[in-house]
């Protein structure tokens, strides 16, 4: 079987054509368990859970799985196992010798989910992985579910907001995840809040100034942005307000660096031949394509040589943070001060 999809998983779990054995993994959670819980649900009618659905963990034995799923089904239909969060290459080689047959040749009177959902599947880094999806893909799905553009993530916010009986329009559906990050959990339970707060009406950015609590990246964006724009007050409130939250001050700096180097690959391109957004062809910029745009506006201050000052800047603090003994709050005043005197 190819592997996977979101689209092409939802059209598989639409159909009920269903493969003996899942894989699901990926970066988005929220979607992750949602068709992994999708899948049971098609599998397993309605209070036949007891006799048709057997959940296991990471805790549990390759024996017991397997044993599960050669188990007949009492209502006649299939047998549904799902594992949750197995670590595979943790397994003894006895184990996973036993477990890769059995994913070459799962039964017929069973579908076998594997959802990875804290467990990390990369198999870009990792071999193991690789084999992995290999043996598994020879009978069944390998799914990788990942974050969506955030166009898609604000057409979903903007069509469950109607559902809920409030509006959201693009702009603020863009605004709030700018507020609140990509992650789908966030985003939920964020929406909920609102659309209970607004009560009917349309959400509006105030709504999401008052009531969403900023991802951590969003506060450190706000932060360079003060700085960009010469605003050394609320700079500092920015950046003491993160001490406050406790927020690592290496997380800090990264978020930083991120922010500059952007700038500078978008001026960079804006001053040759190519688009400032043509660098998400060339780094990684999935799904967040929309801060080369941000970037773009706010280095248009900056030349080429005072961006690799700032960057220059930002190395020398990030090796002050990792190899002296100096107090990591002082090094990031001292890196916002230099920078504002840029």
């Amino acid at each position: 079987m190819p592997f996977f999809d979101e689209e092409q998983l939802k059209k598989q779990i639409k159909s009920e054509d269903f493969q003996p054995l899942y894989l699901i993994y990926g970066e988005e959670g929220f979607l992750k368990r949602f068709y992994a819980d999708e899948l049971v649900k098609k599998i397993v009618p309605a209070g036949f859970e007891t006799f048709g659905l057997h959940r296991f963990d990471s805790s549990s034995r390759v024996g017991e799985i397997i044993d599960a799923a050669n188990t007949m089904s009492l209502g006649g239909g299939k047998i549904c196992v799902f594992v949750k969060d197995m670590q595979l290459n943790s397994l003894s080689k006895e184990d996973t010798e036993t477990l890769r047959s059995f994913f070459k040749e799962p039964p017929d009177s069973a579908v076998v989910i594997f959802l990875f959902d804290e467990v990390v599947v990369n198999p870009k880094k990792d071999a193991k992985w690789n084999t992995w999806l290999k043996h598994a893909s020879a009978s069944g799905v390998c799914a990788c579910i990942d974050k969506r553009s955030q166009a898609a993530l604000a057409k979903l916010l903007m069509g469950t907001a109607s559902k809920k009986g409030a509006a959201l329009e693009r702009r603020e559906a863009d605004y709030l995840i700018m507020q609140a990050g990509d992650s789908m959990d966030t985003l939920s339970a964020e929406l909920d809040k609102l659309c209970a707060y607004a009560a009917g009406r349309a959400i509006t950015v105030k709504d999401i100034d008052e009531l969403v609590i900023k991802s951590t990246e969003a506060k450190v964006f706000e932060l360079s942005r003060a700085i960009v724009s010469g605003r050394a007050d609320s700079a500092y409130k920015n950046l003491h307000t993160l001490f406050t939250a406790r927020e690592e001050p290496v997380m800090i700096l990264g978020v930083l660096v991120s922010a500059y180097a952007d700038m500078y690959r978008a001026k960079l391109a804006s001053q040759s031949v190519i688009n400032a957004r043509d660098p998400a062809n060339y780094f990684n910029y999935k799904n967040k394509e929309f801060r080369l745009a941000n970037a773009s506006r706010d280095g248009a201050k900056y030349t080429i040589e005072q961006l690799r000052t700032a960057l220059d800047e930002l190395d020398e603090a990030d090796c002050k943070l990792k190899s002296t003994s100096v107090d990591p709050k002082i090094v990031l005043e001292e890196l916002v001060l230099g920078l504002l005197r840029i």
